[in-house]
């Protein structure tokens, strides 16, 4: 059974505009049915809790997400890495390699982003699956088991490509991240994506200091339509509809001149251009951050 016309609202729905997750519905393996329409569509997670680990009921997964981030440190701003592009059909063997070489790159990175698990029924569940990033076979395993099939026959839907879901195994909950690949689609309905819901931002978190290095290794690896490492809390209190979304970091795949500073831009031969719309992480809640942010997003708009 294949979409009916119309079905791209409730998709949209879902997976947000051209498959781009929002705040609110990401997290969840939604039930197509639910909506009159095809199958399952994942949407990346994006928690800071232990429940990263589990696989969750759509019912449940939002409730649990609410209370445990509430129950999280007000003083930790979560950040997320969000990549998204549109129709493009990567073969399988193409997912593969770029999924390889995005692995070692995060490894590299920061410690934190070096090991990786499949999810489970329950934390202790998950730990015992983890996964040899320099395993390409089992990659593919891993990106071919999440495709996705339709409600009735469980047959694959070829054009909705490849995804995989892996957490990091972390015993902290603010040193735990999750990372999500949906790639190989090329279904005009539903955008491709990488989510990384990055460890708590702190001082001591090695990814911060190499933000920038993250994000350039992103889009060198998957060349997005855009990407941007954006705190949780401006995904919730501002308009993520819009795209590029400006926070701390924004990719565009274009030369930018100039920015307002102390921002920076870091130009990649032959991609576009990293924005840093200033050095240190937002906080949220600072008129002057809110004012150079404005100032980028017409800048890209123009």
């Amino acid at each position: 059974m294949r979409p009916r016309d119309g079905a791209g609202p409730a998709l949209a729905l879902i997976a947000g505009r051209a498959g781009w997750p929002r705040p609110g519905t990401m997290g969840a393996e939604v039930e197509g049915q639910q909506f009159g329409i095809i199958a399952r569509v994942t949407v990346i997670p994006c928690c800071r809790c232990n429940a990263c680990a589990v696989e969750q009921e759509p019912s449940n997964w939002h409730q649990n997400r609410q209370h445990a981030c509430q129950a999280m440190r007000t003083e930790m701003q979560s950040f997320m890495l969000g990549a998204y592009w549109d129709a493009r059909r990567d073969t399988l063997d193409t997912c593969v390699e770029k999924a390889a070489r995005f692995f070692a790159g995060m490894a590299e990175i920061d410690p934190l982003l070096a090991q990786w698990y499949e999810k489970g029924r329950s934390r202790k569940d998950a730990l015992t699956k983890k996964v040899d990033i320099l395993d390409r076979k089992r990659l593919e395993e891993l990106l071919l088991k999440g495709r996705n099939r339709t409600d009735v026959g469980r047959e694959i839907i070829d054009d909705l490509g490849f995804s995989i879901r892996l957490w990091n195994g972390a015993s902290q909950e603010e040193a735990e991240a999750t990372v999500g690949i949906h790639c190989g689609c090329y279904s005009e309905r539903v955008g491709n994506n990488v989510i990384i819901d990055l460890p708590c931002q702190s001082e001591s978190s090695p990814w911060v200091s190499k933000a920038s290095s993250l994000l350039a290794l992103v889009a060198e690896t998957w060349r997005p339509k855009w990407a941007g490492i954006m705190s949780e809390r401006a995904m919730r209190e501002r308009d993520f509809s819009s795209h590029p979304f400006v926070d701390w970091m924004v990719y565009v795949p274009r030369p930018i001149a100039a920015v307002p500073s102390p921002g920076r831009i870091e130009t990649l031969d032959g991609l576009g251009s990293i924005i840093v719309v200033q050095p240190d992480p937002p906080l949220g809640a600072d008129s002057e951050e809110a004012s150079r942010i404005r100032q980028v997003e017409r800048l890209l708009a123009a």
